[in-house]
């Protein structure tokens, strides 16, 4: 594989990762993944990278699985070394029993809680 095939290469991979992040983030149904290559294709008929991008459904949820393992790890590990608090709700409407579990913690590298 030569220089220029590498580079693509990994232009489709960064393709379809970041659009698979922009699903994610937003909340939007996994199905939109189905429609994106072919409008990429229309929107950027030159493009090398789009001719390539082929991130339909059942690989945008495999790369969605494998972006959540990562941040639960990243997570796992901030919880291991930061002060956190845990909020425990229960709640019973009927049939339907929720038991809510959330922990709010800082993290010391992002500024963020």
């Amino acid at each position: 594989m030569d220089f220029v095939n590498k580079q693509n290469y990994h232009g489709v991979i960064q393709a379809e990762s970041l659009f698979t992040a922009f699903i994610e983030e937003r909340n939007f149904p996994i199905a939109c993944a189905d429609h994106a290559g072919p409008l990429f294709r229309k929107m950027f008929p030159d493009s090398e990278i789009v001719k390539k991008y082929g991130c339909a459904r059942p690989k945008t949820s495999t790369i969605i699985a494998e972006m959540g393992k990562t941040e639960k790890n990243a997570i796992i590990s901030t919880l291991k070394k930061e002060p956190l608090s845990i909020v425990i709700d229960g709640s019973n409407k009927g049939d339907f029993k929720l038991y809510l579990l959330m922990v709010t913690f800082h993290n010391e590298e992002t500024q963020k809680i």
